[in-house]
């Protein structure tokens, strides 16, 4: 892929090859990183998995998004139907084929209809809204936007059974209550304990990965690369089917 044009921010951007960590807990298929700067954080942001020979690069991309479907699909415990926004966002998507898998149908609300209508039973554009119409629905906020909340929820009224904020891409809303992947996961890590809990993951994003033909991964390297990428994503010029790993190294 040509290399797009890199607008660097100013100050200098900083690069390395090699992190020492402390590892802690080693398990065959995981380790976590027990440094003291790092202990106000989450334990799920200081758990590493093993990479076994040449990493999966589709893996790679998708394993850190899916935390959030698989624990959303954890809690979404009821028969309603879903309506969830940022449909064309890959952990929307991974979310879409948990709860369909279950037999709960789920609408995607999005900018990209064309591309999205492949994952979920209906798609609809954010501009219509007034065609939802389910008897009772529950609606998973991916985007964090509280003005496309409200118009849900004035389109619905009693028929929305919940509201679950689960990102915020929106950073100028409040969105009250978030929904946090890491506390839900260390909640069932404690009750099913981690090994089990990894397992079920890892098996669920197995199928995710490869089931995901339509993904395409784009490569960059180095700072240069980093830096033009992330403009990429600021400018909202990276399409929904692709994904980009960054190389470091020199």
């Amino acid at each position: 892929m040509p290399r797009p044009a890199c607008s660097r921010s100013a100050g200098p951007i900083w690069a390395g090859t090699h992190v020492l960590l402390n590892a802690g807990r080693v398990r065959p298929a995981t380790f976590t990183e027990q440094s003291a700067h790092r202990s106000g954080l989450s334990s799920v942001y200081n758990v590493y998995t093993w990479a076994d020979g040449e990493p999966d690069d589709a893996l790679l991309v998708l394993r850190p998004v899916f935390w959030l479907s698989f624990m959303l699909d954890d809690y979404l415990v009821g028969p309603e139907p879903v309506i969830v926004t940022s449909a064309s966002s890959k952990a929307a998507i991974g979310l879409a084929g948990l709860l369909r898998r279950r037999g709960i149908p789920v609408t995607g609300l999005t900018g990209h209809p064309d591309f999205a209508r492949r994952f979920y039973d209906q798609v609809l554009r954010y501009d219509e809204i007034a065609r939802l119409a389910p008897a009772r629905a529950v609606l998973v906020d991916i985007a964090g936007n509280a003005a496309l909340r409200d118009r849900v929820r004035g389109h619905l009224g009693p028929r929305l059974a919940e509201v679950v904020v689960a990102g915020r891409t929106h950073q100028d809303d409040a969105p009250g209550q978030l929904f946090s992947a890491p506390e839900r996961i260390s909640a069932r890590a404690a009750e099913l304990g981690w090994p089990d809990l990894e397992r079920r993951f890892s098996l669920a994003l197995g199928e995710f990965a490869r089931a995901a033909t339509w993904l395409r991964i784009d490569r960059a390297r180095g700072p240069d690369g980093a830096a033009a990428v992330h403009q990429q994503v600021l400018a909202g010029a990276s399409p929904p089917d692709r994904a980009c790993l960054v190389d470091m190294t020199p």
